[in-house]
């Protein structure tokens, strides 16, 4: 005798396999939603609970990276100055003559840099210029009533404002200048230029410079200026240069070579 609902495929528990199915459905749909809900609560910022979203911080900028229009405009030097930046392409060059150009700028077109000594240097008396900016007046040494004064000078290298740095005597040959420069900070020796007046001697040694040289001038510039525009209209062999103390300005003497006195 055959089982009743097992003949002719048949099955006495169908609706209650049926509902079981169903409910279990149900579960995987809402286990599924939840479980989404759940990734998407961990992937969004955690606002609702008062938490601030995390805000990457703005890129430092590069050293070295090209700067943007508004950063060229305020970090461009003012216009008119004529130590605020590199000399135009036309600048006539001091001593070669009428029409003549400077080529593309070297690394050293300004006068070289004299920063404040350390702070255990003390300025010396004679180290302040006149206030009105005029040489410094002294009996004059070429009348026969003071006797000139003589100092030496070794240069120690050729170079700009790198070598001045360490301390030496440094001869400067500038494109835009016919005589070279002879300058050291004021605190690393310079200092014996603040006092020289015409008719003083200073021997140079090495670097081509070799000789004894007659003081014949000298003149206040602004630290920094144009060789061109600092040295324009000044005479002789060679310009010696020193910061004044404390003024940020420099003194410039001009010298000439003495007959038979080397070179």
């Amino acid at each position: 005798m055959a089982r009743a609902g097992v003949s002719g495929g048949t099955d006495p528990f169908g609706p209650y396999h049926r509902a079981r199915a169903a409910a279990a459905a149900g579960r995987a749909v809402v286990l599924s939603v939840l479980a989404a809900g759940l990734v998407g609560a961990m992937m969004a910022p955690a606002v609702a609970s008062g938490g601030v979203p995390a805000v990457a911080a703005a890129p430092e900028r590069v050293a070295g990276a090209e700067a943007s229009p508004g950063d060229a405009e305020a970090e461009a030097p003012p216009s008119g100055d004529p130590g605020a930046g590199e000399p135009g392409a036309g600048e006539s060059a001091a001593g070669n003559g009428a029409g003549d150009t400077l080529p593309a700028p070297d690394p050293a077109d300004g006068l070289a840099q004299h920063p404040a000594p350390p702070e255990t240097t003390a300025p010396p008396e004679n180290g302040t210029p006149p206030a009105d900016g005029t040489p410094r007046t002294s009996p004059s040494v070429t009348d026969g009533t003071v006797e000139p004064r003589r100092i030496r000078i070794d240069i120690d290298a050729l170079g700009y404002q790198a070598e001045i740095d360490q301390c030496l005597w440094v001869r400067m040959d500038f494109q835009a200048v016919n005589v070279p420069i002879v300058g050291a900070h004021n605190y690393c020796g310079g200092d014996v230029l603040l006092d020289l007046q015409p008719g003083d001697i200073v021997v140079l040694t090495a670097h081509g410079l070799d000789g004894e040289y007659v003081v014949t001038g000298d003149r206040e510039v602004r630290t920094g200026e144009y060789v061109s525009v600092a040295t324009a209209g000044l005479t002789g062999d060679v310009i010696l240069q020193t910061c004044y103390w404390d003024t940020g300005t420099t003194r410039l003497v001009t010298a000439q070579l003495r007959k038979g006195g080397g070179r």
